[in-house]
């Protein structure tokens, strides 16, 4: 019989996974040209969306990221939103909570949002 491994092994996949899953949401490149593209159609922001149901604001590449932009005067805020909770494909009717990117260029007031915190 298989052991189950520790839970410090299990983190560290987990952790692996989000830094690995970070570099793409995060990817520089991408998120310029969402910019880019956001102030050509006259939006002050564009909020950075993830399908993985975790906080990856202490991973690298989000970090890195966060860096950047506020070196370029942009706004960064985290914002907390929530994903439907599946188990074994099945929606268990509960909900996951995490923060997604805010970026913002221009004076931008969400009114019945989710809290937020400055980056």
């Amino acid at each position: 019989m298989n052991k189950i491994p520790d839970v410090v092994a299990v983190l560290e996949l987990t952790n692996a996974y989000r830094e690995k899953y970070a570099k793409t949401v995060f990817a520089y490149e991408d998120i310029k040209e969402a910019i880019v593209n956001a102030a050509t159609q006259g939006r002050g922001y564009i909020r950075v969306s993830q399908t993985l149901a975790a906080n990856l604001k202490e991973t690298k590449a989000a970090k890195q990221l966060v860096n950047q932009l506020k070196l370029s005067n942009f706004n960064v805020e985290w914002v907390d939103t929530s994903l439907r909770e599946k188990s074994n494909g099945q929606e268990t009717g509960a909900f996951v909570q995490f923060q997604e990117l805010r970026i913002s260029w221009a004076k931008v007031k969400i009114h019945s949002g989710p809290q937020v915190e400055t980056a």
